[in-house]
């Protein structure tokens, strides 16, 4: 089996309390059937806190005031961990941040965003991220409706879009709009049944002049709130972004995403590699996934609209912060918007149908 991983995978290291957005809080936290046997099994001192804390009927941690687990201590440290050790924690404990998505014989694992930390590392990095495999010793896998032929062409798919996108000789914005109208021919094809008669696809995925509308990002903000709201203050910081953004009109619109970038060119010139980099992540995590679905362009859409959005974020509190932005400002806006779409199966499925909708 081949285990596949970006360059920055083995540079996480969880930063525990002093973390500003603990994983231990916002969610429930689902537990694995052997972790729960496990903690039947347990005695001694720590035995009572098992017992309030494991939902063991539903197979989750219960959760306190705040939608904190029932082990997270004031100190913003696991209880558990202190009282039993890190082979105490579930699965769920043991693998966030790591992300991992399954294939035939292939497992392909990320950092994910929603980590304060993972966001850290993936929005740092400034050379163009590369992957590498390792060969794993395991038994061989069948899934079920799984194409091996179209996942052939996905991976070559993916394969040239990473290498557009790490493209440095074109503005990423461009890069961004040339994989959408790539996709766009490339799901047509796949819809038509030509997809592996054509050889001169990938000619198709050439740059583009794009300049998102006014009307087009107000449109992009209001299918956010289509999705479920997963912390309550999610919805407070898009009617935020709308009303510094769009309540005015497109003129006023304008003036302040050409101020905006006019300021990233003097005070954060890697912006477009930051860019680059969600687009990178977004799309290294999800597109190979449409093998099961077939939400082939879906999934690049997705990729483009969440670094928009990001952006459209960002430019917001900037111009609330009186025109300025700090880096840990563009972290904690990244961790937020991945916990929101990344954390909800409802959410991811909900995007792919919309993204879909989208010409």
């Amino acid at each position: 089996m081949i285990h596949s991983f970006p360059d920055y995978y083995n540079k996480f290291s969880c930063i525990a309390d002093k973390c500003e957005a603990t994983c231990c809080a916002g969610w429930q936290i689902v537990v694995d059937e052997e972790s729960l046997k496990r903690y039947k099994k347990v005695s001694g001192e720590f035995k009572q806190r098992i017992t309030e804390g494991v939902n063991f009927k539903e197979g989750v941690f219960y959760q306190k005031q705040g939608k904190c687990c029932a082990f997270l201590n004031e100190q913003n440290l696991c209880d558990m961990y202190t009282a039993l050790g890190e082979e105490s924690f579930c699965d769920t404990c043991r693998r966030y941040p790591r992300h991992i998505e399954e294939f035939e014989n292939v497992r392909e694992f990320t950092l994910s965003v929603s980590c304060p930390e993972a966001a850290r590392i993936v929005l740092s990095q400034k050379a163009p991220v590369t992957f590498y495999d390792v060969e794993v010793e395991a038994e061989e896998e069948e899934f079920d409706d799984f194409d091996p032929m179209l996942y052939e062409k996905l991976l070559e798919a993916r394969r040239e879009m990473l290498l557009f996108l790490q493209n440095r000789s074109i503005p990423v914005a461009e890069r961004a709009a040339g994989l959408w109208n790539f996709i766009e021919i490339f799901q047509e094809e796949m819809d038509e049944g030509t997809l592996f008669a054509d050889s001169s696809l990938y000619g198709k995925l050439v740059p583009c002049s794009v300049r998102t509308s006014y009307e087009e990002a107000q449109a992009l903000s209001a299918l956010l709130h289509h999705l479920e709201f997963l912390a309550e203050e999610w919805e407070e910081t898009l009617l935020q972004t709308e009303q510094v953004l769009y309540e005015n009109g497109a003129t006023v619109y304008e003036e302040i995403k050409q101020d905006f970038l006019a300021w990233k060119a003097e005070h954060m010139p890697d912006w477009d590699i930051m860019m680059e980099q969600l687009l990178v992540y977004f799309l290294y995590t999800y597109f190979c996934g449409s093998v099961y679905d077939e939400y082939v362009a879906s999934k690049v859409k997705m990729s483009v609209c969440s670094a928009f959005y990001i952006e459209e974020l960002a430019a917001a509190r900037w111009k609330k912060n009186g025109g300025n932005l700090t880096r840990e400002e563009v972290t904690e806006l990244v961790y937020r918007y991945s916990r929101e779409l990344e954390h909800s199966d409802e959410n991811l499925c909900t995007m792919d149908q919309m993204m879909e909708e989208i010409g």
